[in-house]
């Protein structure tokens, strides 16, 4: 295991590609350094004059408190991808790599309905967040008979925090319909906290996390 900082002129480029590196060697991504942090992967900003627009690594064995490796990777050229490739094989190769299990995790094992919810169960399972996959339907309108003849189901529930989530990653023209469930579902049961992710919303937050490969556009499998 190691402590890795990843510095960059801006700490969103520094925390997509420390979401990259985190992912790929099973280390904690850190929000803040602390004296305690001994394993993860710091995103940071200069702390002084400005930099080139360059990344700059710093890797520090397991009980180090100091760095041991610094290396600097050229942003403009490798991109992101790029980079958190580079890092990843450095570390290996200094043996600072943490392998990770290979058990299924839950998102394997779960049947889901579209690809988009898979990769978002992906990273809940990776940040640990427990999380129920549709398990409520709540009727939205009923017949004379008191049939129900509209519904809406949550693709996620965290109960942790009490929270709904819908991933919505279809085109804007095609959302209308499920838009009225949404709002029907706020006007029926106010007591329910439901979160809507729509495609941009969603694309940009699986990119910030380095779930994304941004040049290509494609989904890491």
């Amino acid at each position: 295991m190691a402590l890795i900082t990843i510095t960059a002129g801006d700490r969103e480029t520094a925390r997509v590609v420390a979401g990259r590196v985190s992912r790929r060697m099973g280390l904690d991504l850190l929000e803040e350094p602390w004296e305690g942090a001994v394993s993860g992967v710091l995103p940071m900003t200069p702390g002084g004059p400005a930099v080139p627009p360059d990344l700059s690594v710093a890797l520090a064995p397991l009980g180090q408190g100091e760095a041991s490796y610094h290396m600097t990777l050229d942003l403009e050229r490798l991109g992101p991808s790029g980079c958190a490739d580079a890092i990843v094989a450095v570390a290996a190769s200094l043996g600072l790599a943490r392998k990770r299990k290979r058990g299924l995790t839950r998102s394997r094992r779960t049947r889901f309905a579209h690809a988009s919810e898979r990769e978002f169960a992906g990273i809940l399972d990776f940040y640990g967040i427990h999380y129920m996959y549709e398990p409520h339907t709540f009727p939205l309108a009923w017949d004379e008979e008191g049939r129900v003849t509209m519904a809406f189901t949550p693709d996620f529930y965290l109960p942790e925090y009490d929270l709904y989530l819908e991933l919505t990653t279809l085109k804007q023209g095609l959302v209308s319909k499920k838009n009225r469930k949404i709002r029907l579902l706020g006007e029926i049961y106010p007591e329910v906290q439901l979160k809507v992710l729509y495609g941009k919303d969603y694309k940009r937050l699986l990119e910030r996390w380095g779930f994304v490969d941004e040049e290509e556009n494609q989904y890491p499998k």
